[in-house]
């Protein structure tokens, strides 16, 4: 007999949505549980590293990304320190 494995993530942040999304992916049964009554916009923006941008894309996410996303233009700086 094979048993089921129940998830929770607690946070619907972009950490706790994308964990949900790749491991709904992988067939295990998962709940997201978020604080804040709705999920909106608060009017701050949401920059995505080439590294999270291979993972969105690994699990099949970047056309939503491109979708609803706005690509940084040429004229940004990217400052390491």
């Amino acid at each position: 007999m094979q048993s089921r494995l129940d998830i929770v993530i607690v946070g619907g942040g972009i950490g706790g949505l994308f964990a949900a999304n790749a491991l709904a992916a992988q067939g295990f049964a998962v709940a997201v549980y978020e604080q804040a009554p709705a999920i909106g916009e608060i009017g701050a923006g949401v920059f995505l590293t080439p590294n999270s941008v291979r993972h969105l894309r690994r699990i099949g996410l970047q056309p939503a990304v491109e979708k609803w996303g706005a690509r940084v233009g040429p004229g940004s700086q990217y400052y390491r320190h």
